[in-house]
């Protein structure tokens, strides 16, 4: 194969990679990517509804694709389920139960970890409900794991009850037919009403349809409170947003009902019936009264939805795994072509994430950083950058290698943040001013990308020592100026970053340093790049010693950037994750396993037999 066509097909093969989703038709008749593309309010934030969709089932599930015995279903396609056949989408697999405790109280074998369908968990809704409220009485951070389990088994169960009860009242079957009966009984009785406001001057038939009303009404009333999300943007552009039910308990003050909540309950109706060209037209029609009415701009509710279809990180995934199987490949068998192929898959696969990282902010109107989501996203982003500059300077694989090793790291770790709901939720108060994510939060995530750079080069060092003989001469040495090089670079970044905190904190708190675990944490990152340019200048530690410091340095940061969320204490923390403090134990530990690997005697290094 001739060098020069190696750049062109590698972006071939991640451009087809990106695309492949959208490729992929849905053989239904129903037209679900136009009903995902309606925007909705849900969470204070105008989002499509294909995004509530991924993410109630991604927060369920743990997946954004559902399967069951014998059908597999999309997002949309589940909730379509959820509205239409509810009890149907009661009887899928739908919440993974690892807690052993609750397991027992389920009646569950404690060393299974069954995935239940509502069904199975609906007889035990009470005592879930019951021992939710004894935990929720502790305080969050001396809450036991079963208590943070049962209080998260609640949420999802209310929930899921919740998004069932956002289009029709459970229970009742035929709601369009339900609904038409109560727009075509309203006019009629307020009119009774207007002719005779004293109550004994009614007739019986009114009184009758006035009774008929007022249970439509209680039922209209319930979903409307028990909504999950707005559906009907107010039609002059100045009201709130609507529920389906508030769309219809507007006729007893208006004229009408609002047209959102009518030609969604008649997609709704001819879905239960499974009209698909009926189906088909009321969307059509939902989609232009939506559109008409929502004030803010479509193009960005569009864009939600192809982003989300595109699922671009999960395809960047593959591309940055394949990544460090060539540089790896090319290290054991010697071949350069592989190290040219992954070096301009990393380009690619970088570009990629830029314009993923750039949609994202447009789509917020923020900066890259406004959550743990987004700085995992940003992180690796950054890590990758400076991965490709190190490969332009010494074209030997190790930047490319590192680069893939960050960015699949990163992006799985996205993965399982994006499990707790909508990646583009509202701000916390601590982080909602859009100057201080642009300087101290970018700044500070540059710094956790350097430092994570500097250690995963050391991971390099090691495992390229211990294991391979490819670490000759002048790879050590490379490999050395490269971590020097870029702990330098992290820690100014950190400095900087952790400076520009405390001003935000003096601005917005009335004090630039409060002794915060996140305040110290970051204070750490720079006092630990610190010691190990001081410690090398001055002489105290040589090569494997500064490979032992920048392997520390992954486990500094990842506490920094994780563990302190998670202690319960401080402004910054944002909640216990009990797979996301396991999987940090595990990286520290893997971390302190390099180290010791680091100071193992030379004779047992294969790179110096």
């Amino acid at each position: 194969m001739s060098r020069r066509w190696i750049p062109w097909l590698t972006l071939v093969g991640v451009v087809a990679v990106i695309a492949t989703p959208f490729l992929s038709r849905s053989h239904s008749p129903y037209h679900l990517d136009q009903l995902g593309q309606v925007p909705v309010l849900h969470q204070g934030r105008v989002k499509p509804l294909d995004t509530v969709a991924r993410a109630e089932l991604l927060g369920l599930r743990g997946k954004q694709i559902l399967r069951a015995k014998d059908k597999s279903y999309s997002p949309m396609e589940w909730l379509v389920e959820v509205a239409v056949h509810p009890d149907i989408a009661d009887t899928l697999p739908l919440v993974a139960i690892e807690d052993s405790e609750i397991l027992g109280m389920l009646g569950q074998k404690t060393e299974s970890k069954p995935t239940l369908s509502f069904k199975e968990l609906l007889p035990y809704l009470d005592k879930i409900e019951a021992e939710a409220g004894i935990a929720e009485q502790v305080e969050a951070r001396g809450r036991s794991r079963y208590q943070r389990a049962i209080i998260a088994l609640k949420s999802k169960l209310v929930g899921y009850t919740q998004l069932k009860n956002t289009f029709r009242p459970e229970g009742v079957r035929d709601f369009d037919i339900y609904a038409q009966r109560y727009v075509e009984q309203v006019p009629g009785a307020r009119s009774q009403l207007q002719a005779h406001p004293v109550q004994p001057e009614l007739n019986p038939a009114t009184v009758q349809s006035l009774n008929e009303i007022m249970l439509y009404f209680k039922q209209f009333h319930y979903i409307s409170r028990a909504a999950l999300f707005r559906t009907c943007p107010p039609l002059d552009g100045k009201g709130d947003w609507m529920t389906l039910g508030d769309g219809y308990l507007v006729m007893l003050k208006q004229p009408g009902a609002h047209p959102a909540s009518v030609f969604l309950t008649a997609a709704f109706g001819a879905a239960e019936h499974g009209d698909s060209s009926k189906f088909n037209r009321a969307v059509e029609s939902y989609h232009q009264v939506v559109a008409k009415s929502y004030s803010g701009p479509m193009s960005k509710v569009k864009l939600e939805f192809y982003f989300n279809k595109s699922q671009s990180f999960y395809g960047l995934m593959g591309v940055y795994l394949l990544v460090v199987f060539l540089t790896f490949t090319s290290w054991l068998v010697n071949r350069d072509w592989l190290l040219r192929v992954a070096y301009w898959l990393t380009i690619w696969g970088f570009g990629f994430h830029t314009l993923a990282i750039a949609l994202r902010m447009w789509i917020e109107g923020r900066p890259p950083v406004t959550n743990l989501y987004t700085s995992a996203v940003f992180v690796g982003w950054v890590a990758i950058a400076l991965g490709l500059i190190l490969e332009r300077a010494y074209r030997n694989g190790i930047g490319a290698m590192v680069s893939g090793m960050i960015g699949f790291s990163t992006l799985i770790v996205a993965h399982h943040l994006s499990l707790q709901g909508d990646t583009m939720q509202m701000m916390q108060a601590v982080l909602d001013s859009n100057f201080w994510l642009s300087t101290h939060v970018v700044t500070i995530c540059i710094g956790y990308g350097a430092t994570f750079l500097a250690g995963f080069l050391a991971i390099v060092y090691v495992v390229r020592g211990v294991f391979t003989p490819s670490l000759d001469e002048d790879t050590r040495a490379n490999l050395i100026r490269m971590i020097y090089g870029i702990v330098c670079f992290g820690l100014l970044f950190s400095f900087v970053g952790t400076v520009l905190g405390g001003i935000w904190a003096d601005q917005s708190w009335g004090r630039f340093w409060g002794w915060d675990p996140k305040e110290n944490g970051a204070m750490i990152i720079v006092l630990w790049n610190a010691a190990i340019l001081h410690s090398r200048v001055g002489g105290l530690i040589r090569d494997r010693g500064l490979v032992a410091m920048a392997l520390f340095g992954n486990v500094v940061t990842s506490f920094s950037w994780f563990g302190v969320n998670m202690l319960g204490v401080g402004l910054h923390s944002y909640g216990f994750m009990e797979q996301a403090f396991i999987g940090l134990m595990a990286f520290i530990f893997s971390q302190l396993v390099l180290i010791w690997l680091t100071y193992l005697p030379t004779r047992f290094w294969r790179s110096q037999r």
